[in-house]
């Protein structure tokens, strides 16, 4: 007797020989095969006993706990539905006038080899048995007993059996009742990135799991924790939508058929928020009980917050873990697995280094595969794409952030690079440094030289001397998007709002790795006081909470203040930085007036900056707003052709375009700015001789003729 190819085939060959055992009985003529009654039913003992050797057989046994016996039934049933031959056969060795389906009593005849053998499996397969409450058979209904109605098949699982040199996930089924979708297959090649938690690889290292309830995190980020433990398996995993599954009239006759399909898939079902749809359906709940006792049989619940099990499904020791954020090698992992699935290998780059991006940003699974998807599109979109480069990647990440913070701050686009910071030698140092710490704070942290996480700096100066466009530009350099807090959302008469406020914002900027700036930090991280009002208290409190807050953040603070000595000595204490921004001196004052003014237009003859920048003391600020206020000017005594031409040409032609400022316009421009700043009349005066005076650094004048911006 030869080796079979499959189980089918192997069923085939015990009703074959038992029809030519029969024939020689019942005939005179001698048949092929010549075996006596104890012959045959020694090698029909010895094939029922290797039945199990097949995958669906043992996909079959280990599912629904069947023993040799039950499977072969199933096998004879399945064969006689898809080889109309062997009713002929069946029906004959039962002595039956018409060919038909096959019953318990000629298979059980065929294959116990006592009659207390045959007994036992009469009542074992009554009607409540595995075999016909999971519907692996189908009995016909009428009025005979159980074991002499005609059975059939499940329909999926003589496909499953129908193709046996593939035995399984069954084809096509990625929908089943619309309400199952395969999210993972082995089988398969476009099976989502995935990560598993280390602690639930050990657990299920540890001891075979049957429940598993997944929670916290995303439902994205659950589902793909759950698509790890198949992978961990090798096995197919099936998600079921509960708002697909609970509009049918009857669900849980509905689930039984479904949980059928998933395990003649041999797959996991994965129900997010399952837990809620079995304590709505109390049935549903003891129905799981019984599939997962059958045998190998494993269900995924997901959800958001703690929901207890059901008593019943208590009873079988369900697992939970508390999903956490991926940690930065996991993140690197999964980055390097969405790289390698959505990226041409043509363009992908080795020398990228990913856990500088972790760094950076520390994203949600979800918010990765959105930036892969990104640059996947840009890649298609381009006929010759370029190399992926850390800096693509870096600029993918920040254009998934979000536009505001928990509603009180905002996204601010950085104009600004440290390169084209006019500020004292000393600040722009300690810019550079500041940006180079932020950079080196992952292996500074473990080597145990600094435990805070985060980056916190307070800037400080005088108004305008650039504090604010200093946080754009170390924003550009570390490649992170800038948010600017909003002080009239966040700050409130009533007591604990404006804590609440503050917790949301620093939850966000936790979740979307950013620069926070906080202008004017000195209304919210002034000096405590003695409580002598309601309102001092409140304040005091807001002050105690941001102590306790900053000591957790784990992205980059930014306080602009205009005096240091207002800031709680507290708070000073933590800044890795204080920085102050000074007011510039003449040949700063000069690069801003060539920065802002001199290399956009042409200037009269009259003009001599270097005088402006010797006799003027200007912050930045002051400057920036004299030449917009200037160029306001120009424009609009400009001819009306000119001005077309500024609407629809591009901004680099139109900056040759001969824009001419007049001295008179200056001064004018210059008045409007002292209107904002504290007069001196001796400086004002000094500015209307200045119109007069030629076009020559004058001498240097007293500080009482000088203008100080304040």
């Amino acid at each position: 007797m030869k080796p079979f190819d499959n189980a089918i085939q192997q069923v085939a060959y015990i009703i074959d020989s038992a029809f030519a055992l029969f024939q020689q009985q019942t005939s005179d003529r001698v048949g092929a095969v010549q075996l006596t009654p104890e012959q045959w039913a020694q090698q029909r003992d010895e094939l029922v006993d290797s039945i199990e050797q097949f995958p669906p057989v043992t996909l079959l046994m280990s599912r629904f706990g069947l023993d040799n016996i039950m499977v072969v039934i199933v096998l004879m049933v399945v064969l006689a539905s898809q080889q109309p031959i062997y009713q002929h056969i069946l029906a004959k060795m039962q002595k039956k006038s018409a060919d038909g389906l096959p019953c318990l009593d000629i298979l059980l005849r065929l294959l116990c080899s006592s009659h207390e053998q045959q007994q036992h499996y009469t009542v074992l397969l009554g009607a409540d048995s595995i075999l016909f409450v999971w519907q692996l058979l189908l009995i016909n209904d009428d009025h005979l007993p159980v074991i002499h109605r005609e059975l059939t098949p499940n329909k999926t699982l003589a496909v499953l059996f129908d193709q046996s040199s593939v035995p399984y996930p069954i084809p096509p089924a990625q929908d089943r009742n619309w309400c199952l979708q395969l999210i993972a297959s082995p089988s398969r090649d476009d099976n989502p990135c995935c990560v598993l938690d280390t602690a639930i690889i050990e657990a299920l290292n540890l001891q075979p799991v049957k429940l598993v309830q997944l929670q916290g995190q995303s439902n994205y980020t659950r589902q793909l924790q759950a698509i790890g433990i198949a992978r961990e398996k090798q096995q197919a995993i099936y998600e079921l939508t509960t708002d697909r599954w609970s509009v049918y009239e009857q669900p849980v006759p509905l689930l039984k058929d479904l949980l059928c399909f998933i395990s003649f898939n041999n797959a996991i079902l994965y129900w997010p928020d399952g837990l809620e749809a079995l304590h709505k359906y109390p049935q549903a709940a003891y129905l799981i009980g019984e599939w997962i006792a059958l045998g190998d049989n494993r269900l995924i619940v997901g959800n958001a917050d703690f929901t207890p099990w059901p008593t019943c499904l208590a009873l079988h020791q369900p697992l939970r873990f508390s999903l956490t954020p991926l940690t930065v090698n996991q993140q690197v992992q999964y980055w390097q697995q969405l790289i390698k699935a959505y990226i041409p290998p043509q363009v992908q780059q080795t020398d990228i280094d990913w856990h500088s991006v972790v760094n950076h940003y520390h994203l949600t699974p979800e918010t990765m595969l959105q930036v892969c998807i990104q640059l996947q599109q840009i890649q298609q979109e381009t006929s010759n794409p370029p190399p992926l480069t850390q800096d693509s990647v870096l600029t993918a990440c920040q254009d998934m952030t979000t536009a505001s913070l928990a509603n009180v701050a905002i996204r601010v686009e950085p104009c600004w690079n440290l390169q084209q910071l006019v500020v004292a030698g000393s600040t722009q140092q300690n810019l550079m440094e500041l940006i180079k710490f932020f950079q080196l704070r992952q292996p500074l942290r473990q080597a145990g030289i600094i435990k805070h996480r985060g980056l916190f700096a307070l800037f400080w100066g005088q108004p305008g001397t650039g504090k604010t466009i200093a946080a754009e530009a170390v924003a550009k350099e570390l490649a992170l998007p800038l948010y600017q807090a909003n002080l009239e959302r966040i700050a409130s008469k009533w007591i604990g709002e404006t804590e609440k406020h503050l917790a949301a914002l620093f939850d966000e900027a936790e979740r979307n790795p950013c620069v926070l700036l906080i202008d004017e930090a000195d209304a919210l991280f002034a000096k405590r006081t003695q409580v002598e009002s309601h309102q001092d208290k409140n304040s005091n409190l807001g002050v105690s909470f941001l102590l306790q807050r900053i000591e957790t953040f784990n992205g980059v603070l930014l306080l602009a203040s205009n005096y240091q000595e207002n800031i709680d000595p507290a708070f000073l204490r933590r800044m890795h930085f204080s920085i102050q921004f000074k007011v510039p001196n003449s040949a700063q004052r000069l690069t801003l007036w060539q920065q802002y003014l001199g290399n956009k237009v042409q200037l009269d003859n009259a003009i001599n900056l270097e005088q402006l920048a010797n006799d003027f003391v200007l912050t930045g600020s002051n400057i920036n707003n004299i030449a917009l206020h200037v160029l306001r000017q120009a424009i609009m005594l400009t001819d009306s052709s000119l001005i077309k031409c500024m609407a629809t040409e591009s901004a680099a032609e139109f900056q040759t375009q001969s824009l001419t400022i007049s001295k008179a316009q200056l001064k004018q421009a210059m008045l409007q700015e002292y209107q904002k700043i504290e007069q001196d009349t001796a400086a004002v005066q000094f500015l209307k001789r200045w119109e007069k005076s030629p076009a020559n650094p004058t001498s240097p004048i007293n500080s009482k003729q000088r203008l100080m911006a304040m």
